[in-house]
């Protein structure tokens, strides 16, 4: 092979190199365009299934522990007023993770979150899942259990209805605690300061309340941050060029 060839053959590879690394720029750049326009955001609720915190604060006995005010056993969360059981596993079954609140320890429970970051103006959805200790529910009539959501101004209150027959109570331990049938509740809410904090306050002045769980908050992004189908094309052509560049590659 002459050395005019070589030359040539390299400047060739070179060029081709070149053009795969500018495809596979584009490709990545449009990849986290669409990311980010879909509203890939993290929970800003620290500890939001309460599963950091010590047993300290109050009386540990059978896989939960009851917590009175004001009590900041829990990572990331103050009991502010009466007292709330902290239950694990071994009592019944969590939402997410290994721990959950009885939202009654032995009186009505108001707990709030630490105060995390927000932008004035915008809006944002809380989730969290709600169930309910229903092992009173012939004891005090009590097939509903309720509480409360406070945050920017904002309040609603919030139920769940027990899903089980009443006989079921004779041993809640193996008839309830096992299956909770834990429910998803949204919220949402503007901002109105750079730091914003959750408040839940329980309606059972009891020893029975309503279990809660896996409490997130999230960015909402506006509709017309959604890509457009011009832009699914536009990811599309970019795919299909650079599997059609690739097999360029392949042949020569």
């Amino acid at each position: 092979m002459k050395k005019l060839d070589i030359v040539r053959l390299n400047v060739f590879s070179c060029f081709k190199e070149y053009r795969r690394f500018e495809a596979q720029k584009i490709l990545a750049v449009l990849c986290t365009s669409l990311l980010f326009a879909n509203g890939a955001h993290a929970n800003l609720v620290v500890n939001g299934s309460f599963e950091g915190g010590t047993h300290t604060g109050g009386v540990y006995t059978g896989g939960y522990i009851t917590l009175y005010s004001p009590s900041t056993a829990i990572n990331g969360w103050t009991i502010t007023a009466g007292s709330a059981d902290w239950i694990n596993n071994g009592v019944w079954q969590a939402s997410d993770g290994n721990y959950s609140l009885d939202m009654s320890g032995l009186s009505a429970a108001t707990i709030k979150s630490n105060s995390f970051s927000t932008d004035v103006g915008q809006l944002y959805e809380l989730t969290f899942d709600m169930a309910g200790n229903f092992a009173n529910q012939v004891l005090h009539n009590s097939h509903t259990k309720g509480m409360s959501v406070d945050v920017s101004g904002s309040s609603q209150n919030f139920s769940f209805s027990t899903p089980y027959p009443d006989w079921y109570t004779s041993n809640p331990a193996a008839l309830m605690y096992p299956d909770m049938h834990w429910e998803t509740r949204t919220m949402q809410f503007i901002a109105t300061s750079t730091l914003t904090e959750l408040v839940f306050t329980s309606f059972e002045n009891n020893a029975y309340g309503a279990a809660l769980d896996n409490v997130s908050v999230e960015v909402v992004v506006p509709v017309s941050s959604v890509p457009e189908p011009g832009m699914w094309m536009l990811l599309g052509s970019g795919l299909a060029g650079l599997a059609a560049f690739r097999r360029r590659n392949v042949r020569s």
